[in-house]
């Protein structure tokens, strides 16, 4: 997939309608897939044979008890089935979301119409009438001329904004350790360790090219307690969220009110609610020894994936950060694919000099020796490793990049946790580091340790179920370390300096 594609994937853009929603109150949404209607159950209807327990709960889905189940919950926005039948049918829909999204809005909730192609402007003039807050599309966007123009008037005495929010579904993953056997065996890596399937990176990225919330729109291939809890976990855990999309067997339970969609439905609440808890951590910034210069290329992407896969911590830099102080606590910078300016070239220069690493292109106008594939060399304190071609093999980069840096300078490392991903970030003053650990197998990860560089005076891990818990914090020749009993799903440690 490429960065480009990426960029798509999640999009906000503002068209006019009838109520205001100011883009700061995005990041207070908390989404959730509501699917009902009689479009829904005919859609699903012409894609497979539908149960008459589920058809029924779809049928009668938008009535005010459904909405009964967002009482009390962090849930404060619903996606609808909208459109996609023939004209009857869909007015038929939007007449009964006219009368569901009024009260929705008298409980607080916004109600925002799913749709799989950007909204045109009689789509907006029918979503205005209706009493909806804005668009959330799913699937490939349409051309940019169907697009409702921002700048004129869908009515004289409309002018306020409407969001269309682009759900990224098709560059996601669903999380997880990644199968290839019918028994089960778990693929390897060319490290030995299993491949994961993580979201980590790509929501990282999401919020470095953009303010707005990131959202990720997949729904899941099995739907267990530990699906549901690991899904909003490797997307909050990088300041994303997963819009929760229940599946056919709990829409069927929560409808008729059975044990067992009662205790998912409670578990899925739990989890947002903690992420929603400790909602200040979004804004801590991402800490790690390694700036990477993202490319706009396939293995650009690819990239980010691999060494977040490898467990180095890393931040995002923009051309500016290369001219600017944003280096100095940096121990390597990966500007691979970037034709960098003069004084680019002469800041990173001083970087290398005063011990760093920096791993460029063949724009950085050094040759490769004849076949080899990049050439290291001592500049002052540091090195520069030049790279025959910018689209290096993003497997063998990610492993060069972690030995030229060293395991012992990475800042972070976990130990016995092959399963385990982390994502490193810190307080705006420093003052706390803040290390999210999530597991991507189905069995619990049990007595990881993390060892980090610099000084703390205490660490706490925090776990999707009950309240935080003091660690111990032991020195030792090669930096602090802290056991984490346990990391079931989840678990975060945050440590004071």
């Amino acid at each position: 997939m490429s960065t480009m594609r990426i960029l798509s994937g999640l999009a906000i853009t503002i068209v006019l309608g009838a109520r205001s929603m100011p883009a700061a109150d995005l990041d207070r949404l908390v989404p959730v897939r509501w699917p009902g209607g009689p479009l829904e159950v005919a859609r699903r209807a012409a894609l497979k044979p539908v149960s008459p327990e589920l058809a029924a709960a779809l049928r009668n889905w938008y009535q005010p008890r459904s909405l009964d189940r967002l009482r009390h919950t962090p849930l404060n926005c619903i996606l609808v089935t909208w459109s996609g039948g023939d004209a009857a049918m869909e007015r038929e829909q939007q007449r009964i979301l006219r009368d569901y999204s009024c009260e929705a809005h008298r409980r607080d909730i916004t109600v925002m119409a799913l749709v799989t192609s950007s909204p045109t402007a009689r789509g907006v003039a029918d979503a205005v009438a209706a009493g909806l807050d804005g668009f959330v599309v799913d699937g490939e966007a349409a051309s940019a001329d169907q697009v409702a123009p921002a700048t004129r008037p869908l009515a004289p005495d409309r002018g306020r904004e409407l969001p269309v929010i682009r759900l990224s579904s098709k560059a996601a993953t669903v999380p997880g350790i990644r199968l290839f056997s019918e028994d089960g065996a778990v693929q390897a890596t060319p490290t030995s360790e299993p491949w994961i399937d993580s979201n980590l990176w790509f929501v990282r990225f999401l919020r470095w090219v953009s303010s707005q919330p990131a959202w990720l729109g997949y729904s899941l291939g099995t739907t267990s307690d530990h699906e549901y809890a690991r899904a909003i976990a490797d997307a909050a855990a990088a300041g994303g969220r997963w819009v929760v999309a229940p599946d056919d067997t709990l829409i069927s339970g929560l409808f008729e009110g059975t044990p067992a969609a009662e205790r998912s439905w409670r578990r899925i609440v739990d989890t947002l609610r903690f992420f929603e808890d400790h909602s200040g951590w979004r804004q801590f910034s991402p800490a790690g020894t390694l700036g990477i210069v993202p490319q706009n290329t396939d293995s650009g992407a690819e990239n980010l994936n691999l060494i977040a896969r490898r467990k180095i911590p890393y931040k995002l830099l923009t051309r500016a950060t290369l001219s600017g102080p944003g280096l100095h606590r940096l121990n390597a910078v990966l500007a691979l694919g970037c034709v960098l300016n003069e004084s680019e070239k002469a800041a990173l220069r001083d970087f290398v000099e005063s011990g760093g690493l920096a791993i460029v292109g063949p724009a950085w106008g050094r040759s490769v020796p004849p076949g080899e594939d990049f050439d290291v060399r001592p500049v002052g304190a540091g090195r520069v490793a030049v790279y025959r071609n910018d689209e290096a093999d993003s497997e063998t980069l990610s492993k060069d990049v972690l030995h030229w840096i060293g395991r012992e300078n990475l800042g972070v490392r976990l130990f016995h946790a092959p399963t385990v991903l982390p994502t490193v970030s810190e307080s705006s003053d420093g003052m706390q580091l803040l290390v999210q650990m999530v597991n991507y197998a189905t069995e619990p990860a049990e007595a990881v340790m993390v060892r980090l560089a610099g000084e703390y005076q205490s660490a706490r891990v925090y776990g999707l179920d009950g309240p935080p818990v003091a660690l111990e914090l032991e020195k030792s020749e090669r930096g602090i370390e802290v056991k984490v009993p346990a990391v079931p799903v989840y678990a975060a440690l945050l440590l004071e300096r």
